[in-house]
């Protein structure tokens, strides 16, 4: 479904074997840089797999807040990787909402991977890969999501999601739709979908009528359509990252940063790059953004 699960699982069991001072010590440092950036919050996505280390560092990010050390508050969440796990894992939403609890840190989020990325052919699509032929799956089908809405909603939770295929989001927004029929103005959860790199034309305008907030992210706005073009065919490869439309549609859009890519680790880019990618969606080449 997500891509990258065995390197994930490498980064989340050797993190398991650093202390509580390295913890801090590398919580201190993104401390250091947010504060000296003007980062003043962020939304923790989480990763798929155990929720050990994320509660490992949650509990450092406890500790550091009774002491008055951490100035930037975290809305933190619970990754749930597939719609049989939906219940499970919110029951350890609620445990882990009621554990990590402190001034500037709340866990309030259930993180569903919808599917997973177009290069590999896991991102769910509508219309097929035009080399391959397939189409992806998505982690939950629309009556799953459907459910777990009206489940978030009692426990007054949100739900927050990866969707990088047009499937993807259809599907989300599909559920949101039954949810929505069902329960009316009583659906109180915020439901954000993230990425949305490929939308289909039908699709743009439902995220203002459901009320869907569309969160692009900037970084992966400057890719070369001709290469997305043999995977997606020329015409689709150019409806991509379609975020104006959308906000020209009156849904509420956001660009995020998008996890690893905030501090430019592994990438080479200047730290700063958040800041530049707030021009990437307007740009959509990293060449003509002034430097």
């Amino acid at each position: 479904m997500y891509e990258g699960a065995t390197e994930v699982r490498i980064i989340l069991d050797s993190g398991m074997e650093l202390s509580d001072e390295q913890v801090d010590a590398a919580l201190q440092r993104w401390i250091d840089f947010s504060v000296e950036y003007g980062v003043s919050a962020v939304f923790d996505a989480g990763l798929p797999g155990d929720m050990a280390f994320h509660e490992k560092v949650y509990k450092r990010l406890v500790e550091l807040d009774k002491q008055g050390k951490l100035p930037v508050y975290v809305d933190g969440s619970l990754v749930v990787n597939a719609e049989r796990d939906a219940d499970e894992g919110l029951k350890e939403l609620k445990r882990i909402q009621r554990e990590y609890n402190s001034e500037h840190l709340k866990v309030h989020t259930m993180k569903i991977f919808m599917d997973g990325t177009q290069k590999i052919h896991t991102a769910a699509m509508v219309t097929p890969y035009v080399d391959v032929h397939t189409t992806g799956s998505t982690a939950f089908s629309a009556e799953g999501i459907a459910k777990v809405l009206k489940e978030l909603n009692e426990a007054n939770l949100d739900l927050h999601l990866h969707t990088v295929g047009e499937r993807a989001s259809r599907t989300v927004l599909d559920g949101v739709e039954m949810a929505k029929k069902e329960m009316g103005d009583n659906l109180h959860v915020r439901v954000t979908c993230a990425h949305l790199e490929i939308e289909c034309d039908d699709d743009l305008k439902r995220f203002a009528k459901l009320g869907v907030f569309a969160n692009f992210t900037p970084h992966w706005h400057s890719g070369d359509p001709a290469i997305a073009a043999t995977w997606l065919g020329e015409e689709r490869s150019k409806k991509q990252f379609r975020c104006k439309s959308v906000w020209d549609s009156g849904a509420t859009v956001a660009w995020s940063s998008d996890n690893i890519v905030f501090m430019g680790h592994g990438s080479g880019h200047d730290p700063l790059d958040y800041r530049k990618d707030q021009e990437l969606p307007v740009h959509r080449s990293r060449q003509s953004i002034p430097a």
